[in-house]
């Protein structure tokens, strides 16, 4: 991830990555409601974001290998990406740029803004299941800063990278106003509920 733009790709230094190509179930579901375009948009986001998480950074001519498309596409893909709001990391855009909103944060943060489930499911081409799920981990990252849990306790509960854990942490502080303060409570509530049965189940706890 420390490699800059200049050098050449074989010159620079490799890291192997471990990516979800295909999400089963969910991504069926994408593909049945938005098509091969909209599942794209999905895998682009998810396997960027995985390859930052573990200290690497795809080219866009890595995307296009995988998902069998030529680099046109994914570019063509990536600009629509921006064009709603979210910059995909490839290589080039993470160097040029510095690191940005991931599409997780992106989607909290437009749940935070009031929008409904059906709403960011159309704007961002993720399921209700993968929603919901970015949702409370979230909302989980809320409790442990509320409780002055550091971030790798807060990463370890919430189940996440302490990466998205400091997103998490920092679109929390962005969002902690009036204007904001019944969704996050909304939130929370749920999120309290949900560790108090994990807690009976013999679960981790927020403590």
């Amino acid at each position: 991830m420390k490699a800059k733009h200049g050098p050449r790709l074989r010159e620079l230094p490799k890291v192997t990555v471990k990516l979800t190509v295909d999400a089963g179930a969910e991504d069926q579901e994408v593909f049945r409601k938005h098509g091969a375009s909209g599942l794209r948009e999905v895998q682009i986001c998810r396997m960027t974001e995985e390859a930052l998480e573990q200290g690497g950074v795809l080219t866009q001519e890595d995307i296009a290998d995988i998902l069998q498309v030529d680099v046109r596409t994914i570019r063509r893909t990536i600009k629509q990406l921006q064009e709603r709001g979210i910059r995909v990391q490839t290589r080039g855009l993470y160097h040029d740029i510095g690191p940005s909103i991931s599409h997780k944060a992106w989607i909290v943060s437009l749940y935070l803004d009031y929008k409904t489930y059906s709403e960011i499911a159309r704007t961002t081409r993720h399921t209700t299941t993968s929603i919901k799920r970015y949702i409370m981990d979230f909302a989980r990252v809320v409790l442990c800063i509320q409780k002055g849990l550091n971030l790798a306790e807060t990463a370890h509960i919430a189940g996440i990278s302490e990466r998205l854990a400091r997103e998490y942490a920092g679109l929390y502080l962005r969002h902690n106003t009036p204007e904001h303060a019944e969704r996050l409570q909304d939130l929370i509530t749920k999120a309290s509920r949900n560790v108090a049965s994990e807690e009976q189940k013999g679960g981790l706890a927020v403590s």
